[in-house]
Order: structure tokens, then C-alpha cells, then sequence
């Protein structure tokens, strides 16, 4: 476990939060933490935000985070003083199941890839779409499915007829979609 420190509200009791951002983080800095592979301060810098940004997908990371130098910190409140922003990737995978809910009803999509074997398991998706509408249609296609290699115990396969296209952060080691939202879906 590392503890990645990148702001610093409040030192020997006073509360920091009025002072601009870089003031706080030159604060932080002279406090000199030294606790390699413990505590991590990440560098910072005053830069090109769209030539960050457009490297930062060239290196294939999530995104970046940015701050306005001068701003306050304001417990509880959002801000356009502080953003992150993601790389959104969009590629089609295949309707391969469906994952219930609680009730019987849908709570998610399952995707699948083509793998060795047949269909891998590519994670499951709960927005962009009209459960009610998407549920009717893969119930009709309810039990004529393969087997969803990798897929969750209680996956419901379905034949694999629809196509989704996705927008999603990234895909995981095992290759399963994060943060995906579904944008279309075709036969």
C-alpha cells in the first residue's frame, strides 16, 4: 500500500485551506516526506494542458488531474477549479448474457470477445441503455447461448446476435471493460 499525498490542507494545526494551491503544495514539498515506497508526492507542473493531456494517451493512462494554481481548497464543494480528465476509449463487443438483479430483472449487460475457445468474458455494463427494453429482447434470446468463458455464476448466456458498442476508461489486465457505458446497440 502506498499513500499518494497531492495537497496538503492543514500542517502543526492551521488550516491551509485559503492559501492558492501551488502555495500549499510548496508547503507540502518543504516538509520534506521521505518514506520511499510508502508515501508518494507525485510531481506537478505548470504546463501545456492539452500537450499533457495528449501524452498522457500516448502512455495509455487514465487521464490526467487539473488544478487552478491559485485556488482555495473548499471541503464539500465541487469545482471547475479542480477536474480530472479521462481518456474515453469506444470499441463493439458482443451481447453475450445478461447479469440479473436482485428482483429477476436486468441489472447488467454481459460482453464478450472471441478467445481460445469461444467467447471471453469482457466485463458488464449497467448504463446507456433501457433496461425494460434490452431485458425483453435477451429474454427471447434466453438459453441459446454458448458459454461465457470467465463469465460471473449466474450470468445468463444468450445467443450472441446483438452487438454493443461501448465507451469505456480502459480494459483491465484480464480484459474486461471499466467505467463502460453503453453508447449503441445493433444486431
Amino acid at each position: 500500500m502506498v499513500l499518494v499525498v497531492f495537497d496538503l490542507l492543514a500542517v502543526g494545526g492551521s488550516a491551509l485551506t485559503d492559501l492558492p494551491y501551488e502555495r500549499r503544495r510548496g508547503i507540502l514539498e518543504g516538509l520534506g516526506i521521505q518514506a520511499p515506497g510508502m508515501v508518494l508526492t507525485p510531481a506537478w507542473a505548470a504546463c501545456d494542458g492539452a500537450a499533457l493531456f495528449a501524452a498522457t494517451a500516448q502512455q495509455g493512462l487514465e487521464g490526467v488531474v487539473a488544478k487552478r494554481l491559485g485556488s482555495p481548497y473548499r471541503p464539500g464543494v465541487r469545482s471547475s477549479d479542480w477536474v480530472k480528465v479521462k481518456h474515453w476509449r469506444v470499441g463493439e463487443f458482443v451481447v453475450a448474457g445478461w447479469l440479473p438483479d436482485p428482483g429477476g430483472g436486468l441489472r447488467a449487460i454481459a460482453l464478450g470477445r472471441p478467445g481460445p475457445g469461444g467467447l471471453a468474458y469482457a466485463g458488464a455494463v449497467e448504463f446507456g441503455f433501457s433496461r425494460a427494453e434490452v431485458h425483453a429482447e435477451l429474454r427471447g434470446l434466453r438459453g441459446k447461448g454458448q458459454a461465457l468463458i470467465g463469465a460471473p455464476r449466474g450470468t445468463r448466456a444468450v445467443s450472441p446476435v446483438l452487438t454493443a458498442r461501448v465507451r469505456y476508461q480502459r480494459l483491465t489486465q484480464d480484459g474486461r471493460v471499466r467505467a463502460a457505458t453503453v453508447v449503441g446497440l445493433h444486431r
